[in-house]
């Protein structure tokens, strides 16, 4: 009830404790959905409490010691970790449904395409739905339909896009055509993604 109330940011957990051990602790937890980040504490010799608590969910364990100060600077250093890496994807779940949410409502098509090793769509807002008729799902599935939904004469255009991303520095119009048979005009503008070698992999683009 303690751990539900949102209070706590870490749970450092012996194992053997009257009640309950602490790998129902964090069973119980993670199957209410309880993501807090969880170090067990284990005895000496007992490295298969702590691989079914990893396997269970948990971040870290340590085990106990005879000598205090290394165990217990050791867990200091766990218990930080694992705090600034709950926080951090927090702070990535909370900025992708913002994203979700701003996408959602805009007519404007906004994806992510992968360059290298081959050309895929990695995201595609809902409104692609709007420009071609079909779902973001049905070009993640077959990573030729984008080619197939572009007009042939635009073709030549797109693969050299394709083939020198980084020369891709403005605006450029692209006939798309519909699932319906339309042509739908768009105007696509697209930001390079490198890596960490500095090659363009992906492309950022909203048409």
């Amino acid at each position: 009830e303690a751990l539900n109330s949102g209070q706590y940011q870490v749970v450092v957990s012996d194992y053997l404790m009257p009640g309950m051990d602490g790998i129902e602790l964090l069973k119980t937890l993670r199957n209410t959905g309880n993501s807090i980040p969880f170090i067990i504490l284990t005895g000496r010799g007992r490295e298969d409490i702590a691989m079914r608590a990893l396997n269970e969910g948990a971040d870290f364990y340590v085990q106990k010691t005879g000598d205090i100060a290394p165990m217990t600077t050791e867990l200091r250093n766990m218990i930080i970790q694992s705090f600034h890496r709950d926080q951090a994807e927090k702070a990535e779940r909370s900025a992708r449904e913002r994203f979700e949410l701003f996408t959602r409502g805009s007519r404007d098509m906004i994806y992510r395409m992968q360059i290298k090793p081959f050309p895929a769509m990695e995201y595609m807002s809902p409104s692609v739905e709007l420009f071609v008729g079909y779902t973001a799902e049905d070009f993640y599935k077959d990573p030729e339909l984008i080619f197939r939904c572009i007009h042939p004469d635009d073709l030549k255009a797109l693969d050299e896009a394709i083939a020198k991303p980084d020369a891709y520095d403005g605006p450029v119009a692209f006939r798309w055509l519909h699932k319906d048979g339309r042509v739908v005009w768009a105007e696509d503008v697209w930001v390079p993604v490198r890596n960490d070698k500095g090659e363009v992999v992906a492309v950022d683009g909203i048409s």
